[in-house]
């Protein structure tokens, strides 16, 4: 179950799930692992911009988390939800093919431009 809980959320991200492939990076950039940018916030590489919620977190949060942080991370959600709201019928798609199409469009017409 938690492999599979990984794997969904996995889908749900860009560059986990997509490498860029080019004469630069023949055998792919390993989702943007290996795509070098300035560094900035300790960040130098596309994959942990795109991690780090483009700059939004850093880091890694520690574990298990207190109430603060369930706290904290219940505000952050709401917070993207209300700025990206998401219709109702692509909430409740369970295709993973759909999760994966959606993706791999981020990434071709957002995150690689």
């Amino acid at each position: 179950m938690r492999l599979l809980i990984h794997y969904a959320g996995d889908v749900h991200q860009p560059l986990h799930a997509s490498s860029r492939v080019n004469k630069q990076y023949p055998k792919g950039d390993r989702g943007g692992n290996d795509f070098p940018l300035p560094s900035a916030h300790t960040t130098d590489e596309l994959h942990q911009v795109w991690d780090s919620i483009l700059f939004e977190s850093e880091g890694y949060q520690t574990m298990p988390f207190s109430a603060s942080d369930w706290s904290a991370l219940t505000t952050r959600a709401a917070g993207l939800i209300k700025k990206y709201p998401v219709s109702d019928s692509v909430a409740t798609d369970l295709d993973p093919t759909h999760w994966a199409a959606d993706s791999y469009k981020i990434t071709e017409e957002f995150v690689y431009t």
